[in-house]
C-alpha cells in the first residue's frame, strides 16, 4: 500500500484515489526567473518518482505540469540585468 507523508498532520497517510483505476495528477511548474533554485528540480524529481509508483500500481494517469506566466516583476527584472 503506498503511503505519502501528510504534511499537515506531520504523519504517513495512505494513498486512496477517489477512483482506484484513474489518478489524476497537477504539479506547479517553475516560475522563469534568474536562477532556479534547487527546490524547482526537488518538485521534478519528486513528481516523476511518484509517476514511476503510480505506473505500476494504477491501470491510468494524467499528469499536466505548468510552467508559470512570467509577470511584470520578472519582465522589469529581465530588462535591468541586459542593460
Amino acid at each position: 500500500m503506498l503511503q505519502l507523508y501528510n504534511s499537515l498532520g506531520r504523519t504517513r497517510a495512505p494513498f486512496a484515489p477517489s477512483d482506484p483505476t484513474h489518478v489524476p495528477r497537477y504539479m506547479f511548474g517553475p516560475t522563469p526567473y534568474s536562477y532556479a533554485p534547487i527546490g524547482n528540480a526537488r518538485t521534478a524529481v519528486i513528481f516523476d518518482v511518484l509517476a514511476r509508483v503510480l505506473r505500476a500500481q494504477t491501470p491510468k494517469r494524467t499528469d499536466a505540469r505548468n510552467i508559470t506566466d512570467i509577470d511584470d516583476k520578472i519582465t522589469a527584472a529581465a530588462a535591468r540585468s541586459t542593460s
